[in-house]
């Protein structure tokens, strides 16, 4: 029994490793890139407005039950997806932030951003069928 575990738990290392964690922005975002700093600011929401702009963030989260999120959240944040929540509620009740939207997955950000022009989001680049999936957006920032 505690090799099956292990052997699922080094699987889900590869998978986690292998994927290509990008943040996105509609194509006629005005920004160039993001600090790290900035995405960590913009998806913990303690950043409402893009940087050197006026311009009101709409935040897009995967659901929690999204590989693509744990991947995500425990690179930038490091932050289980259950540390996130219990992070969102306390800040939620403060009334200082706000939580992002749920999308259910890669592909649904995506769109999601091609048709919104404030929305940011991320997307794990190996999920996107091809290059042309990607019109309509910008990189802003790819994990390390």
């Amino acid at each position: 029994m505690i090799r099956i575990l292990l052997a699922l738990l080094l699987s889900q290392l590869v998978v986690t490793a292998q994927a290509e964690i990008a943040v996105i922005a509609h194509v006629q975002n005005p920004l160039a890139s993001l600090s790290e700093s900035e995405v960590r600011k913009i998806f913990l929401g303690r950043l409402q407005l893009f940087p050197s702009s006026r311009t009101e963030i709409l935040t897009l989260d995967q659901s929690v039950d999204s590989p693509t999120l744990a991947t995500f959240y425990h690179a930038e944040m490091d932050m289980t997806p259950s540390q996130l929540s219990g992070y969102r509620a306390a800040y939620l009740f403060s009334g200082k932030g706000r939580i992002p939207e749920i999308e259910n997955d890669d592909l649904s950000v995506l769109e999601r951003v091609k048709a919104t022009h404030n929305a940011i989001g991320y997307i794990d680049l190996d999920a996107v069928d091809n290059e042309t999936s990607l019109s309509g957006i910008k990189i802003l920032y790819r994990l390390p």
